[in-house]
């Protein structure tokens, strides 16, 4: 029973409660100077203060003159309206309707709210005491201390500070112009978030950040960006699906689909993610980087000749110029046929494929006007005959095309004008284009001037070459008494580039300056003397950065790529552990078993230089131990080969056109019959310098120089071991098939076959082609050409141990 009673109880009690309604707070007049009441028709009574005070829960209100409805809790306030809450913030207005029951303020005329240290200011606002939030929706600005914020809407919270701005939004700050279509605020923290296309101006440097979707931090001055990223300086620019930028620190870091866009430069280059760093003008990519250098192919422009557009001076020509006024007609064809097309027929979309028709129609009826001139004419009255038979063929011919440009343009389907424009910018730009892609674990690229590139150099000289006159430091033997704590590694180190030294070694002799004889000046109003003056002007150089001509003030940009270097061109590729690229000479040297494939060759040395010219390719240096391999077309037994100390080539239109082999040259060369392009005899050269040219990518001169030795022998008598030469590698599966091998995950460390296990039954020493010739001291790395052939299937591929350095070399 005690149960009942008590469930009732509580029952009853909850029920009490809901009943009861709470009671609404009212406003309550504090003071006044003046106070005055009217009876309304409706029976309620109007109170009339002057500099009245009013008050409700926390917030307070006076106006220089102000209508309290107490019946109804509503208040109207005149002159020098002011609203406060607690200490922090106080709104000031001109006029004011607040209504107590729903405690929504509507303030117009100078609205002022300063909450802290943060103020707006709009024309329109309402705010609510109860939840102080606030908006205007005709236009405002917030600002505080340095700070400043423009929108046409505006949300703000009072309690957390924060505020939401919509359409046309400018926040200013004194490093930064930040313009959005909606934007977050936070007075307090100074943080902003945007929520749709934003862009970030900076006020010193210029560089600009545009995001979708990001936040900015004012204090520390850092963003963060996670939609349709760009941050632009200049010429160049980064992008990528998410971006940390530090303005203070001058860093940047992208993350998935990085573009580092150098136009200045003409350089490309992408990965998954990059860093960058504004005062050292450096990004480095790393997770499938690659660079994009767009360079000229000359195959690929238009070979065709120019029309010739000089028009003969015949009967035909006599006869247009005669008739010059009926001519006319078919070059305004095209505004005359626009014309007459009905109205909205040529929206944007259908704009080019319409000027493509009227250009056409233009033709056709020039055209017309050729063919009715049948004869030449002599008498006044031929010529009006003949004027007449042009005027008849362009009027019917300017009908008829008339009616078939409506259908077209009636009938053309609608397609975009800004794709089309974009289709035919990048048409143009890719014309005679053949882009050369470069790859490796990580690229470095940066700017840097021209005496730190000559500092850099030298200091990798001297640490390459020691002063050998200096007094030995005696090595010490270390035993458990003087063993250190410490142990140094020293980190091996790339051979040197010699030419820092010699640079003009495969240059010509420089030819003695000719003797300059003193000549007497030429008479004043001698004509002469301008011309003479206009051809002594040197020519203009073509090259970008002529090393010669460079400061110590040039900037230079430097891209260095470590590990896996890969390279791949239309008709060039190329392999290293490392590569070095400088935009002062357009070099890009390869270190670590550099190898080069073009036109059927393999070019291979210690260090392999790669020269461009104009974007083209300019010639190619191979040092020391420089080494060709070339094959026939449809033979894959007999190689070409030529070896030597340094070997120089120049390319011409992207093809290899003449090669210089100085110091130990040595040349093995395969002759073939014209009929059944049979081998039928291998010549072996030796010398001190052979020179070799090039058409269409054939040898079609060679001529060796110094103490020349040649061997022509038939290719039956010949062992496998005499048809290679010392340090002959073949290795055609390493080379690059494609640019998705730069691009795609095919940008892996390549495997090198560094051990060869001999075959069974032959010893240590031995070639396995032979199996009976040891190896008398010759280097020979690879195999022989049988064997070559089938790449060497029973190798085992060793990954070569990763070795950290900096690549640091001279012109």
């Amino acid at each position: 029973m005690s149960k009942y009673i008590l469930g009732f109880l509580l029952l009853f009690i909850t029920g009490a409660a809901i009943a009861q309604k709470p009671g609404r707070s009212r406003i309550e007049l504090i003071s006044s100077k003046v106070s005055s009441r009217a009876k309304l028709p409706s029976g309620k009574v109007v109170y009339k203060f002057k500099e009245g005070v009013f008050k409700q829960d926390f917030s307070t209100l006076t106006a220089d003159s102000s209508l309290a409805y107490f019946d109804d809790n509503l208040v109207d306030a005149f002159g020098h309206v002011i609203i406060n809450q607690g200490d922090t913030l106080h709104i000031y207005s001109d006029k004011l309707h607040y209504d107590g029951n729903t405690k929504i303020a509507t303030l117009t005329g100078n609205v002022k709210m300063v909450d802290k240290d943060a103020t707006l200011l709009t024309d329109y606002f309402t705010y609510n005491t109860a939840t102080k939030y606030g908006t205007y929706t005709g236009g405002g600005k917030l600002f505080n201390k340095e700070n400043t914020l423009v929108s046409q809407n505006g949300y703000y919270f009072a309690g957390s500070r924060d505020a939401y701005f919509r359409y046309n939004v400018v926040l200013t700050t004194p490093d930064a112009i930040i313009k959005t279509d909606t934007l977050r605020y936070n007075s307090g923290t100074r943080i902003s978030w945007f929520y749709g296309p934003t862009t970030i101006t900076g006020t010193k440097d210029k560089d600009v950040l545009y995001t979708e979707d990001g936040r900015y931090e004012t204090i520390p001055e850092q963003a963060f960006f996670g939609k349709k990223n760009l941050y632009t300086q200049g010429t160049k620019s980064l992008k990528g699906d998410s971006l940390f930028y530090d303005r203070l620190k001058g860093y940047g870091r992208a993350v998935k689909n990085v573009v580092f866009d150098d136009k200045e430069q003409h350089i490309v280059v992408k990965g998954h993610l990059g860093e960058y760093y504004k005062a050292a003008e450096r990004a480095i990519i790393t997770q499938n980087p690659y660079v994009i250098f767009v360079t000229q192919d000359s195959s690929k422009n238009n070979s065709s000749a120019k029309k010739d557009s000089v028009i003969k001076k015949d009967s035909t020509a006599l006869i247009l110029a005669k008739n010059a006024p009926a001519i006319n007609k078919a070059t305004n064809a095209a505004a005359v046929i626009r014309q007459s097309l009905p109205a909205n027929a040529l929206p944007a979309q259908t704009a080019l494929p319409a000027q493509a028709t009227l250009k056409a129609v233009t033709d056709s009826v020039m055209k017309a006007a050729q063919k009715a001139i049948k004869s030449p004419v002599t008498t006044p009255q031929q010529v009006q005959n003949q004027s007449a038979r042009i005027n008849t063929a362009i009027n019917n011919q300017i009908t008829e095309a008339r009616k078939q440009a409506i259908e077209k343009v009636i009938a053309a389907p609608k397609r975009d004008s800004i794709k089309t424009l974009s289709k035919d910018s990048i048409a143009k730009r890719t014309a005679g284009v053949d882009s050369m892609y470069m790859g490796a674990d990580t690229i470095d690229t940066r700017v840097i001037t021209f005496k730190e590139l000559k500092a850099m150099k030298l200091a990798r000289y001297l640490l390459e070459h020691p002063d050998t006159a200096a007094k030995k430091v005696p090595s010490i033997v270390y035993t458990k008494a003087n063993l250190p704590k410490v142990l140094t590694v020293k980190v091996p180190s790339v051979s040197i580039d010699t030419s820092f030294i010699k640079r003009d070694f495969f240059s010509p002799k420089p030819k003695p300056a000719p003797k300059v004889v003193a000549k007497p000046a030429p008479p004043k109003g001698d004509s002469t003397a301008k011309v003479v003056a206009k051809k002594s002007v040197p020519a203009k150089d073509t090259l970008a950065l002529n090393p010669n001509k460079l400061t110590d003030t040039s900037r230079i940009r430097i891209i260095v790529g470590y590990h896996a270097a890969k390279i791949f061109k239309s008709d060039l590729q190329a392999k290293a552990d490392s590569l070095f690229y400088s935009s002062s000479d357009s070099t890009i040297r390869m270190y670590v078993n550099p190898i080069i494939w073009t036109q059927g060759s393999q070019l291979t040395g210690d260090t392999i230089a790669l020269q461009m010219k104009n974007r083209k390719l300019d010639n190619v240096d191979m040092f020391p131990n420089g080494f060709i391999v070339n094959i026939e077309k449809n033979d894959s037994l007999h190689f070409n080969q030529a070896a030597g100390r340094k070997i120089h080539g120049t390319f011409k239109d992207n093809r290899l056109n003449t090669l210089t082999i100085d110091g130990n040259a040595e040349t093995i060369y395969y002759n073939r019959d014209t009929v059944k392009n049979r081998v039928t005899e291998m010549v072996h050269t030796i010398g001190n310098l052979v020179k070799a040219n090039f058409k269409n990518g054939k040898l079609s001169r060679g001529n060796t120089y110094g103490n020349t030795e040649n061997k022509v022998n038939p290719p039956v008598k010949l062992k496998d071991d005499d048809k290679i030469l010392k340090g002959f590698i073949w290795k055609p599966k390493e080379r690059p098939a494609s640019k998705e091998a730069i691009t795609g995950v095919a940008n892996k460390p390549s495997k090198a076959a560094t051990s060869v296990k001999p075959p069974a039954g032959k010893k240590p020493g031995t070639t396995g082609a032979t199996g009976g010739k040891k190896d008398d001291g010759k280097k020979v790395t690879g195999t022989s050409p049988q064997t070559a052939a089938a790449d060497s299937a029973t190798k085992k591929a060793v990954p070569p141990k990763p070795v950290t350095y900096e690549v640091i070399i001279s012109n």
